[in-house]
């Protein structure tokens, strides 16, 4: 072929290629954007430029938004928080409202209830007013009528682009009571009604992230205190109270929980935000909730069981802590004192390759492993006392221990626990041996980790039996349905 005719051929390829995408493609995408553009009934609006928005809820109350720092805020016919995430469902609804069809020579708008029957949605944007009027449903398909200002001219829209504006004013309200970062927070104080504690956030590095301050000093429970603020900053309310009874007639004089939340300084030489609330008695079926505004809360009446109200709640109470996949060695000692005789115990476990071999008792292959699990991190319900002579450690089966648990990795020795007496409903006596604290421990340890010498011949030793599912928790089984603690 010539190739002055291929070239004149490859240039008209060219051309034909373009055309198609700038026209067909290019031009096809900017034709529907334009087509889907025109159906907005409120072309000229942007969510980002919208000034205000105001409308009568479905609890019949008008109310007024307006934009406030990031979020909204209601300034009528109430000063409050706005929810942003219902507000801006609203406004993203005016933007992207858009016509199904234009009814061509429509009747009177109260035929289609948008007259006096109409629910009427004004706001403002770009320094123009507009207003949306809502009216009944179409006789077929799942349209609505709405019209703007102008009620001659009337539109068909999908019905649920306009749910966003079926809302009550609680709908509409900001229903967290703290807004806050639990990163941010530094201090923290709460009270109750006999008792109080103050934490601190803990250097990098020490044994827990927080620290009691008062009534006394000492590493805090971290578990306790991150949930503490992980509930405070999820409190949401169910309700609220804009005319609120004097504080006496709802328990907020003398609160069942109150928080005071201090958050570090955002720069040198100024204090950081404080935030604060109080929780009282019940009230319309919830309790009664005051954070920093004049309005109250109301929260469901089983929130309050989630605070803790005990100074031991906030203490540190693991008794043992290790990482198990270190340890290689465990000893296990019991005595026994009887009315007849006294018996002792010694078991020594030894981790190889296939798992855990005890002797010179032979120990269900599971309960080795899942025992040097638990000593790993073993954590106190209560606290029983800080100290004790030799004489009351005897009293509760701590002198000489009914059971010692210890146990190595290499040359270090990882833990050794001391179990005393045992009651069913209080739990296990437990002591660390390098602290002089007295821990109570759920009797439900007792699943997996032998409390005395009767409770581990019992459970604890192999048999034909090991592969079945273990049963249920059987205190007389374990040979402690009879013991007590205090």
């Amino acid at each position: 072929m010539n190739p002055r005719t291929t070239l004149i051929l490859a240039l008209v390829a060219g051309v034909l290629g373009a055309f198609l995408y700038f026209y067909e493609i290019r031009g096809g995408e900017e034709r529907l954007a334009a087509a889907e553009e025109e159906k907005r009934v409120f072309p000229a609006v942007r969510e980002d430029g919208i000034e205000w928005v105001s409308l009568r809820t479905s609890d019949q109350q008008d109310v007024k938004a307006e934009p406030l720092g990031e979020g909204w805020g209601i300034v009528e016919p109430i000063v409050a928080p706005g929810d942003s995430m219902a507000i801006d469902a609203i406004a993203r609804a005016l933007v992207n409202l858009k016509s199904e069809r234009v009814l061509e020579d429509p009747q009177p708008p109260e035929v289609y209830s948008l007259g006096e029957k109409a629910q009427v949605v004004r706001f403002a944007a770009g320094g123009t007013e507009y207003e949306l009027r809502i009216g009944g449903k179409t006789p077929i398909d799942a349209n609505s009528y709405v019209s703007t200002a102008d009620t001659s001219r009337i539109y068909t829209v999908p019905s649920f682009s306009v749910n966003a504006f079926t809302r009550a004013l609680d709908d509409l309200r900001e229903k967290r009571i703290l807004q806050f970062e639990t990163s941010a927070i530094e201090r923290i104080e709460t009270f109750w009604p006999g008792g109080a504690v103050t934490l601190v956030r803990a250097p990098e590095g020490a044994a827990s992230a927080w620290r009691l301050m008062e009534p006394l000093e000492g590493a805090a429970d971290d578990e306790i205190v991150s949930g503490l603020l992980s509930d405070l900053s999820f409190l949401r309310a169910t309700g609220f109270v804009d005319e609120p009874p004097p504080d006496v007639e709802v328990g907020l004089d003398r609160p069942a929980f109150r928080a005071v939340l201090h958050a570090r300084a955002e720069e040198e030489g100024v204090s950081g935000a404080r935030y604060e609330i109080a929780v009282g008695g019940e009230y319309d079926g919830a309790r009664i909730a005051r954070g920093a505004l004049p309005f109250l809360y109301l929260i469901p009446r089983k929130r309050i069981d989630e605070f803790p109200r005990k100074v031991v709640d906030y203490r540190f109470k693991v008794v043992s802590r290790f990482a198990s996949g270190d340890a290689d060695r465990f000893e296990l000692v019991f005595q026994e004192d009887g009315a007849s005789e006294s018996r002792s115990l010694k078991i020594e476990g030894t981790r190889g390759e296939s798992g855990w071999t005890t002797t010179p008792t032979e120990m269900a292959p599971s309960k080795a492993g899942r025992l040097v699990t638990e000593l790993g991190l073993l954590k106190g319900s209560d606290i029983v006392a800080e100290s004790m002579g030799a004489d009351e450690l005897a009293g509760i089966g701590l002198s000489p221990p009914n059971a010692i648990l210890r146990v190595w990795g290499g040359e270090d020795r990882l833990t050794e626990v001391h179990l005393g007496s045992f009651d069913g409903e209080k739990g296990i006596i437990a002591k660390h041996a390098d602290q002089p604290e007295i821990y109570r421990i759920s009797y439900a340890l007792a699943e997996h980790v032998p409390v005395n010498l009767e409770a581990f011949e019992n459970r604890f030793v192999a048999s034909s039996e090991d592969e079945e599912v273990a049963p249920e928790l059987d205190l007389e089984a374990l040979g402690l349905g009879g013991q007590g603690a205090p």
